[in-house]
């Protein structure tokens, strides 16, 4: 879907697409379950027609407040990090994923799928050391 939109002030047309609007597409498979005792290494597929400028996994421990860690890229448009074991503690592990793209919309990707809207959910992994 293509949008225009003119500017009389700079005399020239912006072609807007579904990605100025929806942001960055993030394609990710949920981790099933982790140790507590080994690191996590997550990927996701980031896709958009215009560049990414930011990208992060936001995750917690138990119960403890969220914090986030900016993604490497990758070739090819993948996208990952490593956490530490150090930081798995408690009985599960909930992350989501936030992209922004060179417009400023940002997506994200959470236990309820692709959204502009920040999750109130997160996926959730259970850890134990088995």
């Amino acid at each position: 879907m293509n949008f225009f939109v003119s500017d009389t002030n700079v005399n020239y047309i912006t072609k807007l697409t579904a990605s100025h609007i929806n942001g960055p597409e993030i394609i990710h498979k949920p981790i099933q379950n982790a140790r507590r005792d080994t690191d996590i290494t997550i990927t996701a597929l980031i896709k958009d027609e215009f560049a990414i400028t930011k990208a992060h996994l936001h995750y917690r421990s138990g119960l403890e407040t969220f914090s986030f860690v900016p993604l490497i890229r990758l070739p090819e448009g993948m996208y990952a990090v490593k956490i530490p074991y150090s930081e798995l503690t408690g009985y599960a592990f909930n992350y989501y994923f936030s992209a922004e793209n060179e417009a400023g919309i940002i997506s994200y990707f959470g236990a309820g799928g692709l959204s502009n809207i920040q999750p109130l959910n997160s996926i959730s992994i259970p850890l134990s050391y088995y």
